[in-house]
């Protein structure tokens, strides 16, 4: 700051000095704390990621049968449970198709488990692929399916079964034994 005289004249100035040493190593270290908290975030963020992925993983597990592909027992019966009583109280129609693959013992018995094993995943993706996207294939247990059809009247599900079961039958799968 400048000093001046009665005059105004300038005769000087004054000059403060002040050590902001300290102040710069801490706002240094609060910098420096700081990425550390967002490196922390960042991986607190990558961890919830791969959780929320192993959750769905989980929870997909939880719900289909790992040979086939196809839901489970257990999911049929949690989807009918919800779906069943609307169905019957608006009088939409439904239907299920159960059935199971012939033989498939022998299967196991003259090829092995690996190849009865490949029995079972084909004749579930021959089956998806001739099922709509609201129909639910689930492995019953063993090589038994069931089939649910939601919307779907009486003769529709015959035509359906009959579809599935001629395109299981065309199906041929050449097994070394």
């Amino acid at each position: 700051s400048p000093i001046f005289d009665a005059s105004q004249v300038p005769i000087g100035h004054i000059l403060t000095f002040q050590d902001v040493s300290q102040e710069r190593r801490l706002v240094q270290e609060l910098n420096r704390q700081n990425e550390l908290l967002h490196e922390r975030n960042r991986s607190l963020d990558r961890t919830r990621l791969e959780l929320s992925k192993a959750n769905r993983k989980l929870e997909e597990m939880a719900l289909t049968d790992s040979l086939t592909g196809c839901y489970n027992r257990h999911y049929l019966t949690q989807r009918l449970t919800q779906e069943m009583n609307a169905n019957i109280q608006q009088k939409i129609p439904f239907a299920f198709i159960l059935f199971d693959i012939d033989f498939f013992k022998t299967v196991n018995d003259r090829y092995g488990h690996v190849s009865g094993d490949e029995v079972l995943y084909r004749t579930a993706q021959i089956v998806k692929q001739e099922i709509r996207s609201s129909d639910i294939l689930a492995r019953y247990g063993g090589e038994e399916f069931i089939l649910y059809l939601p919307c779907t009247d009486r003769d529709r599900a015959a035509q359906m079964a009959e579809q599935v079961r001629i395109s299981v039958e065309q199906n041929i799968m050449k097994l070394s034994g």
